[in-house]
């Protein structure tokens, strides 16, 4: 570097009108000489040879201050801040410098600021970033560069999503996962965190994004973050039937052979929620028994005891089934009253009239008679109680 010029009087407002040049241009290594100031940092207008440097009111001392442009390569560049954060759609602006290989200042003015993010807006040295995430912001000014990390956060959520994982129809008491998701106005994911899930059935249990329903119908579940709400329809079918109850609806015990009566059957799971019970299965202790679904006909005497099963429940009930009544016995053969009322054959009355002599023939024929009467009489009683014998 030259050294600097010696101090010159000059008689006169301006140098050219004291007929005098500026100093000479010094010479420094890496830059570009712009003229002489009259502030350092070659700042202002340069001075030239008319301009008014003073005069009027006796000596003035101008000082001249050489300004300087740098024209050497940058051996290194830094960029500030090398690390920050912001939120989603905000901006942030670089500061730039450099320096060459002997460490004076570099004009960075033709840097060139990049970053790892496509969707990045960058002008000049401010970034506005609107996807959440980290990306690099990098500088480059012939062969030298430098990153900087920026690191972007989601933006307030404005959305708000509740899906129910798997089915939206489960059996009580089955817990259930849930999904929820939050995004804000560009689409990056929101924190969930802070969520709460609800239900519209009480009885329903939430452990974090985990609901256990046990009453079987539809519920509406809802997630609350801040001001935001989502919700998800879930339906509950009954469990397995655990409680089986039966009774006889239609009849009554004891019943008459060969009569019939209907069951009714009810069931419910374990947390009470009825059953369907059509597909329900009536059996009997009693083989002979007829069964049509829940009318069962009985064709034999004794205690029977139906038994419906539906899955692993089942429930029985004892049915006296009695016998028909029987008519009464007849009476003992040796109840039947005596015959009394054949005539004895000494009061049959003679024949009279238009008969034969009295020769002893008639005498004869009418005790014939006679004794055929007795015998016929005699037969009759004697047909009668071999009648009443062998009935």
């Amino acid at each position: 570097m030259a050294a600097p010029p010696a101090d010159r009087w000059v008689y006169a407002p301006t140098l050219a009108m004291a007929e005098e040049a500026l100093p000479a241009a010094p010479v420094r290594q890496g830059h570009e000489f712009l003229g002489w100031f009259r502030q350092p940092g070659a700042s202002g207008a340069p001075v030239s040879s008319s301009t008014i440097l003073g005069g009027g009111n006796g000596p003035t001392t101008v000082p001249l201050y050489a300004g300087w442009t740098s024209v050497a390569t940058p051996t290194t560049l830094l960029l500030s801040p090398t690390t920050h954060e912001i939120v989603a759609g905000e901006s942030v602006t670089y500061t730039v410098t450099g320096v060459d290989e002997f460490g004076n200042p570099v004009d960075v003015s033709g840097a060139v600021l990049t970053s790892s993010e496509d969707g990045d807006d960058i002008s000049d040295w401010t970034v506005t970033a609107e996807q959440a995430g980290v990306r690099t912001i990098t500088v480059t000014l012939g062969d030298a560069t430098t990153t900087a990390e920026l690191t972007v956060v989601a933006a307030a959520a404005v959305s708000l999503t509740l899906v129910v994982s798997g089915e939206p129809e489960v059996v009580a008491g089955m817990p259930v996962d849930l999904v929820v998701s939050a995004a804000d106005e560009f689409g990056n994911p929101v924190d969930t965190s802070g969520v709460v899930i609800t239900s519209s059935v009480d009885s329903d249990t939430m452990v974090g994004l985990t609901v256990t329903p046990t009453a079987a119908g539809d519920r509406t579940l809802t997630a609350t973050l801040g001001q935001l709400t989502a919700t998800a329809p879930l339906s509950v079918t009954p469990g397995a039937p655990t409680v089986l109850e039966l009774w006889i609806e239609d009849g009554e015990s004891p019943v008459d052979v060969g009569g019939s009566l209907t069951l009714g059957v009810s069931a419910t799971d374990e947390f009470g929620n009825p059953v369907d019970t059509s597909g329900v299965v009536v059996t009997s202790s009693v083989a002979t028994d007829e069964i049509d679904s829940l009318t069962v006909r009985f064709p034999t005497a004794s205690p029977h005891v139906l038994t419906a099963t539906l899955g692993d429940a089942t429930a029985s009930l004892t049915v006296e089934v009695t016998p028909a009544e029987q008519p009464a016995p007849p009476p003992p053969v040796d109840d039947v009253p005596p015959v009394d009322d054949v005539p004895p054959v000494d009061d049959v009355p003679p024949t009279t009239g238009g008969g034969l002599a009295d020769t002893g023939v008639a005498t004869g024929a009418a005790a014939g008679s006679a004794a055929a009467v007795m015998l016929l009489t005699a037969g009759g009683l004697l047909l009668v109680r071999s009648r009443r014998r062998t009935s």
